[in-house]
């Protein structure tokens, strides 16, 4: 009878740790790509998923110029 309760308890706890995202689940998450714009071409890099105080940082980033050229962070 005491395994009947002690596997009922370990499966309930299995399934409630495969339902719980991952990092989403505690701190802000974004998929974030990098835009390059050179005044005539924009270019698009990988899109990543990023999460806490990286996806923060670059969610509120100002862009930067260098000799015409834009760099800026996209994210949603």
């Amino acid at each position: 009878m005491k395994k009947i309760y002690t596997r009922t308890i370990a499966g309930f706890i299995l399934m409630a740790a495969m339902t719980l995202p991952g990092c989403e689940f505690f701190e802000d998450c974004g998929t974030c790509e990098q835009v390059i714009d050179d005044g005539t071409n924009i270019t698009y890099g990988e899109e990543r998923l990023v999460c806490g105080d990286a996806y923060l940082d670059l969610l509120y980033s100002e862009p930067v110029e260098e000799n015409g050229v834009t760099t800026y962070w996209n994210c949603y």
